[in-house]
């Protein structure tokens, strides 16, 4: 038996009993009523594809990723159900603990994004200025706050062992170019925007005001993109030599004064930006457009994945609205699910240190390196 075949079979014995749409090997039979010349994907995945029902709260299915993906969302779903059981729990693990249990609180969740919408209002309140909200903005970064410019780590291309800082720009909302000449689409789609500032802003904004910001904010994103590469572009730029040292990119960008947020890093990092183009948008229109509709695109990248618990109405029209247009499942997964992948998201690695023990017991650390290296060694010649 391989060592596939082990692993598959230790993961689906931590399983319920009721969880069975994922086998624990799933077989392939070819068709042999298809002529694998003219169809090789029907030859080689129609009857399994046939025999296969997707669930409805999910979008997508592929079998050589999700099949694994599934087990082990049900092994952390049973961790988490079972954590608050647990005594005298190690203090990584009590964090992890306390952070499912307050997803999992419903009432706590709405007043938790109550008080978050109630303070952005009223720290943009007091901004301006377009060059308030860019410090407002480099401030709330280290707090993990959605930014107008992203920073993030990518490896060296010279020296995997060395990191530089990624940088970059993207106020584009939709996933791709072409949703916006999507004149259906659209039209939801400002439907949608007027929705959460109407929501956000409550009764002391008309539905024309909430009208009007909607679309000065697709206006702003219709202009973002005519400058900004298209996703095989971009893809392409992932593996180009595209680095500054950081005083050259503060003097390409003054408008920004990127100086403030990369203060903190090391004067010796390099400053990768495989996508300039939209850095370059920022910096030329940050004081073409009015401040109070970059204070709203603001407002709408950090508070429209929050509302929730407390806001139904506007999360049931986003729902609806990705459903239609971008293939979202028929209904969400239930809380202890959601709350299980929240989790998953913030403590990756610490909930994967609580369980790699328990799922890969006796793994063989030596054999898996060995593997690894000749992987790297066969791409690398």
């Amino acid at each position: 038996m391989t060592r596939i075949t082990l692993t598959l079979l230790l993961l689906i014995s931590f399983l319920d009993q009721s969880f069975a749409t994922i086998p624990a090997r799933r077989e392939f039979p070819l068709n042999e009523k298809i002529n694998p010349c003219e169809d090789f994907h029907a030859y080689v995945c129609s009857k399994v594809e046939e025999g296969f029902q997707l669930r409805d709260d999910r979008s997508h299915h592929m079998f050589s990723f999700n099949d694994s993906i599934e087990r082990l969302l049900e092994i952390k779903k049973s961790h988490l159900l079972n954590l608050p059981k647990e005594m005298d729990l190690p203090p990584r693990t009590k964090q992890i603990r306390d952070f499912y249990l307050a997803c999992m609180n419903e009432k706590s969740s709405a007043t938790a994004e109550q008080k978050e919408v109630k303070k952005r209002l009223e720290d943009l309140a007091k901004i301006s200025t377009s060059e308030q909200l860019l410090s407002y903005n480099y401030e709330k970064m280290p707090e993990a706050m959605a930014s107008l410019i992203y920073l993030s780590a990518s490896a060296n291309l010279d020296d995997p062992n060395k990191l530089d800082a990624l940088v970059g720009v993207n106020l584009m909302r939709l996933p791709d170019h072409k949703y916006y000449e999507n004149a259906d689409l659209m039209k939801d789609y400002e439907n949608l925007l007027s929705a959460f500032y109407k929501t956000i802003y409550g009764p002391k904004l008309t539905l024309e005001e909430a009208n009007k910001k909607a679309q000065k904010i697709i206006a702003l994103q219709k202009e973002f993109i005519k400058t900004y590469p298209v996703a095989a572009i971009r893809r392409q730029r992932w593996g180009e030599k595209r680095v500054s040292a950081t005083s050259d990119f503060a003097k390409s960008y003054p408008q920004l004064k990127t100086e403030t947020f990369l203060k903190p890093l090391s004067k010796d990092i390099l400053i990768n930006t495989p996508v300039p183009e939209g850095l370059a948008f920022l910096n030329t229109h940050l004081a073409k457009y009015a401040t109070e509709t970059w204070k709203d695109f603001y407002l709408l990248i950090n508070l429209d994945n929050l509302l929730d618990n407390a806001y139904p109405n506007y999360f049931q029209q986003k729902f609806e609205f990705n459903r239609k247009y971008f293939g979202g499942p028929e209904k969400r997964p239930d809380r202890q699910e959601r709350c299980t992948t929240l989790v998953g998201n913030y403590f990756t690695k610490e909930l994967d240190a609580d369980l790699i023990e328990k799922v890969f017991p006796k793994f063989d650390d030596k054999k898996f390196e060995e593997m690894v290296q000749a992987v790297r060694a066969s791409i690398i010649s």
